[in-house]
């Protein structure tokens, strides 16, 4: 004759559900882990993203600075007819210029708005930036990969002179330092971040104009 204690029969399956609790912790732990790790790769991904963006921007915008000795001052008069590319309203490639500029002004006479408004910031114009030909574009080589390139886009606002030292503007001289806004806008290659840069250059060129 078998007896079975009651204290045994009430401790049937006890192991089982133990077990059990202790598989779901640890599956939560588990993907709360998991969890983890992909925010940090994702954090470090766009962390080295903005470093590239960044690098690109900074390289872009000592490439443009570099290229303002090459600006001749009919580019930035208001009859321009130049090949290269004239500043203009319409930021045509990159140049901007809305003011009042001719070959007959003096450097002090030269206005930043056609409209005797406030002066725009075409940099802060989102269409310009989204618009194929009203930015203009430096391709710079990938980080990683030769086979990769970056394209960096730039506007660059002429802001009419700078006089020499020692000259004001009441003494209405007729030399001037061209004064420019550069700006340059990268992304980085994975598209997680953008970086802005920007400079007021004033050229190295002394222009001589014919104003009174």
């Amino acid at each position: 004759m078998i007896i079975q204690s009651s204290k045994a029969h009430k401790q049937k399956g006890a192991t089982l559900v133990v077990s059990l609790v202790i598989l779901t912790m640890v599956t939560v732990l588990g993907i709360a882990s998991m969890r983890n790790s992909n925010l940090e790769l994702k954090m470090a991904a766009s962390a080295r993203d903005h470093s590239v963006a960044f690098q690109n921007a900074e390289s872009a915008l000592r490439i443009v600075e570099e290229s303002i000795s090459q600006i001749t001052q009919d580019q930035v008069e208001n009859a321009c007819t130049n090949a290269a590319g004239c500043f203009d309203a319409t930021c045509t490639n990159g140049l901007c210029f809305d003011g009042v500029f001719s070959s007959n002004m003096a450097a002090s006479e030269c206005e930043l708005s056609s409209s005797g408004q406030r002066p725009k910031q075409m940099w802060k114009d989102k269409t310009i930036w989204e618009t194929t030909g009203l930015h203009g574009n430096i391709v710079l080589p990938g980080s990683s990969d030769d086979t990769v390139t970056n394209t960096v886009g730039y506007l660059i606002e002429f802001l009419c002179f700078a006089l020499p030292e020692g000259q004001s503007a009441d003494q209405a001289r007729s030399d001037g330092y061209p004064l420019f806004r550069i700006t340059v806008r990268a992304e980085g290659e994975a598209g997680r971040s953008t970086s802005m840069l920007q400079s007021v250059y004033r050229g190295t060129k002394l222009y001589a104009l014919v104003g009174s």
